[in-house]
């Protein structure tokens, strides 16, 4: 017995949604199966499920048996037939993916099975699924959204590259490369140039301390000479002052006899 001929399931899906119809998932009712039969529903069925706007769908198929090659159920990410398609079941339950999720809040389930196989109880085919809906973060949208358009437009700005750009490309990091190590050069000579003044500084300040240690040795030196010739020179002076006072008494002296005997 196909699954969607079971009288509860049957109860869940409703007489209204078995044969296509619009599916609505909210807050209230989050999950909805979705069940079919060949028998029941000949021909193409359409269901179109929505989501809230800020949601996805995620559908499940829990069973499927399509064993003919005129069975299928196909998965759309969309409301329309020229959405993109997500999912083609057919035959044998495990040949396929049984789980799909819509980049939006809209799905589109088709399902088909030909008339031709009702004749035939071998081609009874149908399946079980269930649709829920899950709330995305913006946040992660908007990251998916920028990593996307980046992918796309990466690969057309390297298609429109040409000789002269890429000429370009490798003039200008020539240059990049030329500046830094000019600049690393720049660097290294300055930093030499400081270390070169540093010393000289220092070389000045040293040979100025010994100019001054030499001038006053020089000055000590010279008063030490002249104190010690005029200490010399003062006897021999005052010497020749008691001399001159020598002869100038014997010269008065003289100078009186001289006039006593005139006298006499």
């Amino acid at each position: 017995m196909i699954s969607a001929e079971i009288p509860e399931i049957q109860a869940e899906v409703g007489p209204f949604c078995r044969c296509g119809c619009v599916v609505h998932l909210g807050n209230a009712k989050p999950k909805r199966l979705l069940a079919t039969s060949s028998q029941s529903c000949p021909g193409r069925t359409f269901w179109l499920i929505q989501a809230d706007e800020d949601c996805v769908i995620k559908f499940r198929v829990e069973l499927f048996n399509l064993p003919c090659g005129n069975q299928w159920l196909k998965i759309r990410d969309g409301r329309s037939l020229s959405s993109a398609l997500l999912s083609d079941l057919s035959g044998q339950p495990g040949t396929v993916p049984s789980q799909v999720n819509s980049t939006g809040p809209n799905l589109l389930l088709e399902f088909y099975s030909d008339d031709i196989t009702l004749e035939s109880q071998v081609c009874d085919g149908g399946f079980l699924a269930e649709a829920s809906q899950m709330r995305l973060i913006k946040l992660n949208i908007s990251a998916v959204q920028v990593a996307h358009s980046v992918s796309s437009v990466i690969p057309l700005a390297v298609l429109k590259l040409t000789s002269v750009h890429i000429a370009a490309i490798f003039f200008l990091s020539g240059l990049i490369i030329a500046a830094t190590i000019l600049g690393i050069q720049y660097v290294f000579r300055y930093r030499k140039y400081q270390v070169a003044q540093l010393e000289d500084q220092d070389s000045l300040s040293a040979s100025s301390t010994n100019l001054q240690m030499s001038a006053r040795t020089q000055s000590n030196a010279t008063l030490l000479s002249e104190v010690i010739s005029l200490t010399r020179m003062r006897p021999l002076n005052m010497k020749s002052r008691q001399n001159k006072h020598t002869r100038l008494r014997e010269s008065v002296d003289c100078d009186r006899d001289i006039d006593e005997e005139v006298a006499l």
